[in-house]
């Protein structure tokens, strides 16, 4: 089995500016579900520190241990991959220069090899970082990520602990409150871009092959909006009480999805994310991606990435990127964003891509609403 260069995937840090201090190893690796935004398992985390004192976090870089052959049962070693790990450590080292990132901290979850096999897989990261000039702080192990799980510290020195409980972490609540989600696993993430009414799936693609009613771009922007406009009504009646928030219906899903397979259409709807219509606009991109192929699916993934990306949530971004590459190794936009998200580049410098999309709306005769004022501050940079 090979590895690609792409297996280490970079999380820049969340946008919001809420303070988080960290002084215990468990509670470190017990806040790594929060500021990823999944459990790691069968991984290594590289958390990236840097600032005057080396104490600020700038980052998170995760990519799936390379083990023999990943659906063994047994036990195996790290010594059959020293490609796959130099390479995994070469990820880590790019995402740190490219952020100014001074120092790293290792953690290998690990459920499948004993401790020395861990330590044999940190010491040679280790040694991958340091040759790229990053300096290891600290290098950890553990088996999974749960309350009262023991880790074990080999640099700087060899001792040992126990996780504090995940769920109750302050790095938990920071993540509740900045309307992000701790998913289980990552997929849970891929779970969530999957419809499970494959009927319904497939009468939306008997009706898209009729082609499309619109007749100009114009007015395909105008239908996209509407959609999402009827989304966000229903999303906030529904705030604080009980009621399910409204779905597209069929014939919504079909004008949507042809609209978007437009580029002059597309590149408006990027801008969205930065308007008070970026949680309705995300739920639109999802459920496309839910019940579209081809074309359409991919560029409904590329929008929710950006959306995702913009509100710092790298996992969801990445698992959207996956979808939209894998239906199109070729399509320009996801491909620069995907390596701008493995580059580690700040989602504030990543925002930029949106804000030609008022322009652009405007060559149409269309008014798209205003950035909000957060965004106004994304788009000028930290």
């Amino acid at each position: 089995m090979t590895f690609p260069a792409s297996s280490a995937v970079p999380y820049p840090p969340v946008p919001h500016r809420s303070t988080l201090r960290l002084t215990e190893p468990g509670d470190l690796i017990a806040a790594l579900p929060a500021m990823i935004g999944f459990y790691p398992e069968d991984s290594v985390v590289g958390v990236c520190l840097g600032g005057a004192y080396g104490t600020e976090m700038r980052g998170f870089i995760r990519g799936d241990i390379p083990y023999t052959d990943q659906n063994q049962q047994q036990p195996s070693t790290y010594s059959h991959h020293r490609q796959a790990t130099r390479e995994l450590g070469r990820s880590f080292a790019r995402f740190c220069v490219n952020n100014e990132v001074d120092e790293l901290v290792l953690i290998a979850i690990d459920s499948r090899n004993d401790p020395r096999d861990r330590e044999a897989l940190l010491v040679a990261i280790g040694e991958t970082t340091k040759a790229r000039g990053i300096t290891i702080t600290g290098a950890f192990h553990c088996t999974t990520i749960a309350d009262g799980e023991s880790w074990e510290r080999i640099f700087p020195v060899h001792d040992s602990g126990t996780i504090s409980d995940p769920g109750s972490s302050e790095a938990a609540a920071l993540t509740v409150v900045a309307g992000r989600t701790i998913y289980d696993k990552r997929s849970d993430i891929e779970q969530s871009f999957e419809s499970r009414d494959s009927k319904r799936k497939r009468r939306i693609a008997d009706a898209m092959r009729q082609g499309s009613s619109a007749s100009s771009d114009s007015s395909r922007l105008i239908s996209v909006l509407t959609a999402v406009g009827h989304i966000g009504a229903s999303q906030d009646h529904a705030n604080g009480e009980p009621t399910q928030s409204r779905e597209l219906d069929d014939a919504e899903v079909i004008t949507v999805a042809q609209a978007i397979e437009h580029k002059s259409v597309r590149d408006c709807l990027f801008a969205l994310s930065l308007t008070e219509h970026a949680s309705a606009a995300d739920a639109v991109w999802t459920t496309l991606t839910q019940l579209v192929d081809g074309a359409p699916r991919v560029e409904a993934a590329t929008l929710a990435a950006f959306s995702a990306y913009i509100r710092g949530d790298g996992p969801r971004a990445g698992v959207a990127l996956d979808i939209a590459l894998e239906i199109d190794p070729d399509h320009r936009m996801s491909t620069m964003l995907d390596q701008a998200l493995r580059a580690g580049m700040p989602p504030h410098q990543v925002a930029g891509i949106a804000a030609i999309g008022w322009e652009l709306a405007e060559n149409l005769g269309v008014t798209l609403p205003p950035a909000t004022e957060m965004h106004h501050a994304a788009l000028e940079g930290p």
